[in-house]
């Protein structure tokens, strides 16, 4: 088998963007332990609707999120931090809304654990959150 250039190119970026994926895993992960923690305090110790835990603690992680996206995970040294925080708060903000809608939806209509559907709604917005903050936020766009 013979490689050219471009599949060396296109292995290279592969593998680039499966660490790229890990380091936003790992970045993403430790704001989600803060957004359920925050959320679980919040509503178990605090007693603040399940709701207004879930806004709360989302708007704590994203912030968390945001500075270790742009430092580590995307490594991202452009100095138009006001523009690119802007677009986080966009990304996140409509993260937000797809978030309770779907914690909102799981909880009154199918009846499910708050706790189950904040898993549900994380697993949705993680994907929605990684490739609007790579191609757009964090992107050359």
């Amino acid at each position: 088998m013979r490689l050219n250039i471009k599949d060396i190119y296109s292995w290279v970026e592969l593998r680039f963007l499966r660490f790229q994926f890990l380091r936003f895993v790992i970045v993403g992960g430790s704001a989600t332990v803060i957004d359920f923690s925050l959320l679980i305090f919040l509503t178990e110790v605090i007693s603040l609707h399940y709701l207004l835990s879930a806004t709360i603690s989302f708007i704590c992680a994203n912030i968390f999120n945001f500075y270790f996206s742009k430092k580590w995970t995307f490594q991202n040294t452009s100095s138009r931090y006001i523009r690119q925080y802007m677009m986080f708060v966009l990304v996140g903000g409509a993260g937000l809304v797809i978030n309770n809608y779907i914690l909102y939806f799981s909880v009154e209509n199918l009846r499910i654990h708050y706790i189950l559907g904040k898993v549900i709604a994380t697993a949705v917005v993680m994907n929605w959150n990684f490739f609007m903050n790579k191609y757009i936020t964090f992107g050359k766009i």
